[in-house]
């Protein structure tokens, strides 16, 4: 039966990939928690077939609690079959308080958003900050790791929010995932931040409610906070993907490459033939795949000149990839799509959680203790970037660490407990 299924979900894209121009991968409600006071943009996420395809035209109709989206896409002369990333945002005005649901229609127009990004809520009131310009697409697993999520965002505003790096925190405070700094600022976008997950940490199966904080300055100082319901799974029954081939040498290859996807019982979900031809030096095939793991395969083309690598990309990352060897029979590439969505953990969960942490800071000293009286075991203080301020190892159920003479900033305070439990608090030092 699944196998039945997988291969219908491998055909179906196939013959869909000649018709569909656009295809929409998220939604983004800007802001976050509109009222009516707040002017709402929808804003799509996605991705145009190839280079020659375009938006024909787009527009909006508000009736009663129904948004409704038009999206017109085209295609017209040669151009490289390769995903381009794409967003389109219409702007709504300000809207009456209820409960709104939007539809996405429209000629080669795929709508492949997850359900509950279909729906949000206009509450009354006023008022407003920079952070109500933010449009974030919904928190989701990366598409080839279990250890990160991602997001996009985008800002409407001309407050640049420098430096600016995510965390996710459970609704206890305990860090579960945390973004390296790696933008100068917030622009237009959408930009694609990645959050990896902490050491220890689990992120909750299926929906779970948490505190989505943005920081800036190299999280010295505290930005914007988004309290809500995440579901970071990609919705049922198929998520896109992408498989390619791309020349990387600095000769014109001319060549056509067999590939087939299969599934971890064998079961084929996709087959095809990419080309590099003439000015054409990279192609790619569209599949829409269930969570799971798989196999590409690419057979053996007659012999050329050039270097090629071939591998997936799925939701504007790009995923495993490898040289195309020649001379051998295939050349195969195992992945995992959304592993962290159908190995049955979906999350870190090995390390046990340790007994509650109470950590604070003031005047430069970090005072730690152990809420249930047990021994404390290992501390590590770490910054923002990763590195070590401060250790320590003590059998007492408190202590304190002397961080006067470090910079200002935001810390963490990890503990490893004698029995192996692991929690993480962060706080601001000030010293």
């Amino acid at each position: 039966m699944l196998r039945t299924l997988l291969s219908l979900l491998g055909a179906a894209p196939l013959l869909l990939a000649a018709q569909t121009y656009y295809y929409v991968n998220s939604i983004g409600v800007s802001p976050p928690a509109p009222t009516t006071a707040d002017p709402v943009t929808i804003t799509l996420f996605g991705d145009l077939s190839a280079s020659n395809s375009y938006i024909i035209s787009t527009s909006s109709n508000v009736v009663g609690g129904q948004v409704q989206l038009t999206v017109n896409a085209g295609s017209q002369g040669i151009g490289a079959p390769v995903l381009v990333p794409h967003s389109e945002s219409f702007n709504l005005g300000t809207l009456q308080a209820g409960i709104y649901t939007i539809t996405i229609g429209g000629s080669s127009t795929g709508d492949f958003a997850p359900a509950v990004e279909h729906q949000f809520t206009v509450s009354g009131g006023g008022g407003g900050s920079p952070c109500d310009s933010l449009t974030l697409s919904p928190l989701a697993w990366h598409p080839f790791t279990d250890t990160a999520l991602v997001l996009t965002a985008s800002n409407a505003s001309s407050v640049l929010f420098d430096y600016p790096g995510f965390l996710l925190l459970d609704p206890q405070g305990d860090t579960l995932a945390m973004e390296q700094v790696n933008y100068f600022g917030i622009g237009q976008g959408p930009q694609t931040h990645v959050l990896t997950v902490h050491p220890g940490a689990s992120i909750p199966p299926g929906t779970f409610t948490g505190d989505l904080e943005l920081w800036t300055g190299f999280y010295q100082t505290p930005g914007c906070t988004w309290t809500e319901a995440f579901d970071p799974c990609p919705p049922v029954p198929c998520a896109p993907l992408s498989v390619t081939v791309t020349n990387t040498g600095f000769s014109l290859v001319n060549a056509s490459f067999n590939w087939t996807v299969t599934d971890d019982q064998g079961g084929i979900v996709g087959t095809g033939t990419l080309a590099l031809i003439g000015n054409v030096q990279v192609d790619s095939a569209f599949l829409c795949m269930p969570p799971g793991a798989y196999e590409l395969a690419l057979v053996q083309a007659a012999p050329f000149t050039g270097q090629v690598a071939f591998g997936v990309s799925a939701a504007q990352i790009s995923g495993p990839e490898q040289v195309f060897v020649q001379g051998g029979t295939s050349n195969v590439l195992p992945f995992a799509l959304y592993p962290a969505c159908f190995s049955g953990t979906n999350g870190l969960g090995e390390v046990p959680a340790a007994a509650e942490l109470s950590a604070w800071a003031a005047n430069g000293l970090v005072h730690v203790r152990v809420a249930d009286g047990a021994a404390i075991g290992a501390l590590r203080v770490f910054d923002a970037q990763g590195r070590t301020r401060a250790s320590e190892r003590t059998l007492a159920d408190r202590c304190v660490l002397d961080l006067r003479n470090k910079a200002a900033g935001m810390i963490f305070v990890e503990r490893t407990a004698p029995d192996g439990g692991r929690s993480v608090k962060r706080m601001i030092l000030v010293p």
